[in-house]
């Protein structure tokens, strides 16, 4: 720790700054003291004048909370201190590996392959999150006394969101091609990062150096690595994962599997690691509510005894849901207008596609299931979210009060358009949803502009006598902008996640009822199950599955591993949809309780994941 300088706050946030533990290019982070006595780490920004720095940093909050607690420092807390945004994280002693290297020389085996283990589990748990984290490198790897976590999330970006803005970032000797050329950038780009941290690790140099960063460019796009003596699984794995085409690197999991010799995937083995990380962690940690640090450490222990975890497995797995009788009438492909999206459909389908949003450079269409079959163009730049049957769409602008203090939402049927006024700036009315009867569209209302968005309420929309009800409700603490309201299977109540679970509020906006302790809902659409009886969220002790409940009581109702942290909701009463990142093109499909594919419904080609954003009906 180094001293506090001149200038340097004294307190942040309600936390007492005790002195410097590093600085970057977004900031600086402060060694802090909470209210209870215990140290933190507070992250406060000093570019203020960089619109864009400014909201990658209060993104990185957001971002961290999907990650699971096991790979990363936790973040506990957010705000601003008059204009200063900070975050406030789990203080975790330890050096980064960089400063490892410089004090003490590079890593030598077995500690390396310890080393390799531990920050690729980390990476797979990252991505199956659905973060990419762009910056992955020797000074973003601390080595913790229990293991590696993963720090300084500050570029990295959510795999479903809209995309870069095409400025280059990150460390340029640990980049991948695909960085610094025109092409979509994922989870990839961190295992080419990866394999250079290694290389790093065990050399204590970057594997692709030179004396000016167009040599260090040049090298990472045209030459082939020269990789020093490693651990003969370690040195296949890595110099797989520095493939110049992003698309024969491996995943995460599949690298790691492959180090841990694993021939074949097995796609329980990376949820059943996090969930004993989990389990022991709490169980060392008695009564304290906080996460411990030695997830990483633990996770790298279960994976090294990969054929414990298989055994152990089939003992606590839930049973298998059963899976629905194979059709024998084949399923209709159809290419989406405006996407490279294949769709399959079957009409026996419980669910299916009705309207979907098409991004491009600087446009956004919206497209509505057509009355004689397949979709057709009804808006540009606005959200559309069709109706139960398909006949009609809401449709919501991003650009709020451009035409006047009022915010809308327009229904468009079949030669009918109709436009009704929902609140006034500076409230606008976002994440459309209809009621299971289509009668009513529910809004939620938040108040300020980007991340200054803060909830504010809900508006109800009669689709029949087109008017529309504000309804505000006490600010939650617990509540986040992007947890919009949704309706209760019923259409009597609505709904949003909360810092205990999730709370039912009548029309008025009175609270009803509360569901504890069940984690937040898996879906911004509806997560209730077809019969209205069991709600799907994210398990609360485990980031890396989902969890069924019932919808009244909170009571467990089973886990699904799942492949993917992007859901769709119910495919039925026992099969939920989701996105599958595992395979090329992605595949939107129906899973069962173990992960495994029982329908595909889309093949989402790779270009397509941050421009096709899908809306899918009962």
């Amino acid at each position: 720790m180094i001293p506090l300088r001149p200038g340097d706050p004294d307190r942040v946030g309600g936390y007492r700054l005790l002195g410097r533990l590093g600085a970057g290019g977004q900031g600086v982070v402060y060694l802090g003291l909470a209210a209870d006595g215990s140290r933190v780490a507070v992250k406060v920004l000093h570019r203020l004048d960089d619109a864009a720095a400014v909201e990658r940093f209060l993104a990185e909050g957001r971002i961290l909370r999907r990650v699971a607690s096991f790979c990363t420092a936790r973040i506990l807390d957010s705000g601003t201190e008059g204009p200063t945004p900070y975050l406030v994280g789990e203080y975790v002693e330890g050096v980064s590996l960089a400063a490892t290297v410089a004090g003490h020389g590079p890593v030598t085996d077995p500690r390396l392959s310890r080393l390799a283990v531990g920050a690729l589990a980390a990476l797979a748990a990252i991505h199956r999150a659905g973060v990419v984290h762009l910056d992955f490198k020797p000074g973003n790897l601390l080595i913790g006394p229990d293991g590696p976590r993963v720090i300084d999330f500050g570029i990295s970006r959510v795999l479903e969101a809209t995309g870069s803005s095409g400025e280059i970032m990150g460390t340029p000797a640990f980049m991948a091609p695909e960085q610094f050329r025109d092409e979509a950038v994922g989870p990839p780009a961190d295992l080419f990062a990866w394999a250079g941290t290694m290389v790093f690790a065990a050399t204590g140099r970057p594997l692709f150096d030179g004396p000016s960063p167009a040599a260090i460019l040049y090298g990472i796009l045209h030459r082939e690595p020269d990789l020093p003596p490693l651990p003969a699984r370690l040195r296949e794995v890595v110099a797989a994962c520095l493939a110049k085409d992003p698309a024969r690197r491996p995943t995460a999991t599949e690298a790691l599997l492959r180090l841990l010799g694993h021939s074949l995937p097995h796609r329980d083995l990376l949820d059943e690691a996090s969930a004993i990380a989990s389990r022991a962690g709490g169980a060392r940690a008695g009564n304290r509510r906080r996460v411990p640090a030695g997830g990483a450490s633990l996770a790298a222990a279960a994976l090294l005894t990969g054929t414990v975890i298989l055994y152990g497995r089939a003992e606590s797995a839930p049973p298998s849901a059963p899976a629905p009788v194979p059709s024998a009438v084949p399923a209709r492909s159809l290419k989406l207008p405006g996407t490279g999206v294949v769709l399959h459909e079957r009409e026996e389908d419980p669910v299916r596609l009705g309207s979907y949003l098409a991004m491009g450079t600087g446009s956004r269409r919206a497209y509505a299931r057509a009355p004689g079959g397949g979709f057709r163009l009804v808006a540009h730049d606005r959200e559309p979210v069709a109706s139960p049957d398909a006949g009609r769409v809401a449709l919501i602008t991003w650009s709020k009060f451009a035409d006047g203090p009022d915010d809308h939402v327009t229904v468009a049927g079949a030669g009918d358009e109709v436009t009704v006024r929902t609140t006034r700036k500076p409230v606008g009315a976002w994440y459309p949803r209809w009621s299971r009867d289509g009668r009513k569209i529910l809004l939620t209302a938040l108040e300020g502009d980007g991340d200054d968005r803060r909830p504010r309420g809900f508006v109800i929309v009669e689709a029949g006598t087109r008017t529309a009800t504000a309804v505000d409700v006490p600010a939650d603490a617990g509540a986040d902008a992007a947890d919009g309201y949704f309706w209760s299977p019923d259409g009597a109540a609505v709904a949003r996640a909360s810092r205990t679970g999730v709370r039912f509020h009548a029309a008025d906006g009175g609270l009803v009822r509360e569901l504890r302790g069940i984690g937040e809902p898996a879906t911004l659409g509806d997560p209730f199950s077809p019969s209205g009886k069991k709600i799907i969220t994210h398990c609360p002790d485990d980031g890396t599955t989902l969890c069924a409940w019932d919808a009244a009581t909170g009571q467990a109702r089973g886990r699904f591993s799942a492949p993917s942290q992007i859901v769709y909701g119910w495919y039925d009463e026992e099969h939920v949809l989701l996105l599958d990142r595992s395979a090329r093109p992605y595949r939107v499909i129906a899973i069962d309780r173990r992960g495994r594919e029982v329908r595909r419904l889309a093949d989402v080609p790779e270009a397509d994941l941050n421009r096709w954003v899908p809306h899918f009906v009962r």
